[in-house]
């Protein structure tokens, strides 16, 4: 719980110090997480394929702290990059890393301390006092780096400003940035919405290998921003 706090905080380093005491299958064996927490690296998302294949690798067990570790890591090597094209690829890992342990992200569950996840509100009884993944009454707290994906939109544009000529990291960021924004406006409102960035993502980077495979996985790319 402590470890979860600090990370709510963006204390990343101080929960993974905090996480580096519990024992490495702790979260395998508790209830939900290791059906929740993802196998696939954290700096990758799905529906695009890859920057550095070699960050295309999987978690041998399911933990927090192998996830965290990453996050911190690739925190650390973009604050050391010096070259803008290194900066953009970092940015957009890291990127991907907080859009992962946001709401709509694969690994949401980096913010629950529960030992379940569902919702308070979802009718079971509250038989155990931290059973639930819930943030209320907390939400607000929460709100912009959790349900509105403010760290993770914050590096996508950063990556797109330090790409450059390179149009596949910008893509990416930008196709991300579409992403975030639609997931947002799901969670807070039930209207129709249609990203304004999926318009910029097919008037710039139509000939980019990141639009080839994104329409490649998903065939309504073709008709983005129409």
């Amino acid at each position: 719980m402590k470890g979860t706090l600090q990370l709510r905080k963006k204390q990343y380093k101080a929960a993974l110090t905090t996480f580096d005491k519990v024992s490495d299958h702790f979260w395998e064996k508790s209830y939900a997480y290791g059906e929740y927490l993802p196998a696939d690296y954290i700096g990758t998302t799905t529906g695009l394929a890859g920057i550095d294949k070699s960050t295309c690798k999987k978690y041998p067990y399911a933990s927090k702290k192998l996830i965290l570790r990453d996050i911190v890591a690739l925190q650390d090597s973009l604050d050391a990059a010096k070259q803008p094209v290194e900066k953009a690829r970092l940015s957009l890992l890291t990127g991907n890393a907080l859009f992962n342990i946001s709401r709509p992200g694969r690994a949401w569950i980096m913010f629950s301390y529960g030992k379940g996840s569902g919702e308070r509100n979802s009718g079971w009884d509250d038989w155990y006092h931290w059973a639930w993944y819930t943030f209320s009454p907390n939400d607000k707290i929460y709100e912009q780096s959790y349900y509105r994906c403010a760290d993770a939109v914050r590096l996508y544009h950063q990556a797109v400003a330090y790409a450059g000529n390179n149009k596949e990291i910008a893509a990416q960021a930008t196709v991300m940035l579409a992403v975030c924004d639609e997931e947002t406006h799901k969670y807070f409102s039930y209207s129709k919405y249609s990203s304004p960035y999926k318009k910029i993502f097919k008037a710039r980077y139509t000939h980019t290998a990141s639009f080839a495979a994104a329409a490649g996985g998903c065939p309504d790319v073709a008709a983005w921003g129409k």
